[in-house]
């Protein structure tokens, strides 16, 4: 499984490459918080790539998922460096045994330390 974070999503958007998921093996998923982050804010600022991305969940690219609470959840909004989309995308791919595409650096050590696999670019 893998669970994107919101600019990995943004970025595929920008290029109009969201359709390459289905190249993937795996399901892909969007946390509720990034997905509200992305789109819903993006919609209402009126980006472009907010509609893309809204349009890839309805056709089925991604599943939009609830992230449920838990001790490492907790621990993980404890860190003022971490939004609670990323402490939601960190906590569903722990709990799911899945993959987090995440871009930012700090956000991929964090990870590192915790024992999460990430992909995506080092920013």
């Amino acid at each position: 499984m893998w669970v994107f974070d919101a600019t990995p999503l943004i970025y595929l958007a920008k290029v109009d490459r969201l359709a390459l998921v289905h190249n993937l093996e795996a399901s892909c998923v969007i946390p509720e918080r990034v997905y509200d982050e992305v789109v819903a804010t993006g919609l209402e600022e009126g980006y472009p790539d907010a509609r893309r991305i809204e349009r890839a969940v309805d056709a089925g690219r991604f599943d939009v998922v609830t992230v449920d609470a838990s001790p490492f959840m907790a621990r993980l909004r404890e860190n003022p460096s971490l939004s609670d989309a990323d402490a939601a995308v960190l906590a569903y791919a722990d709990t799911h045994d899945g993959v987090a595409v995440m871009d930012e650096t700090y956000r991929r050590d964090v990870a590192a330390a915790e024992g999460v696999t990430t992909r995506g670019q080092r920013t």
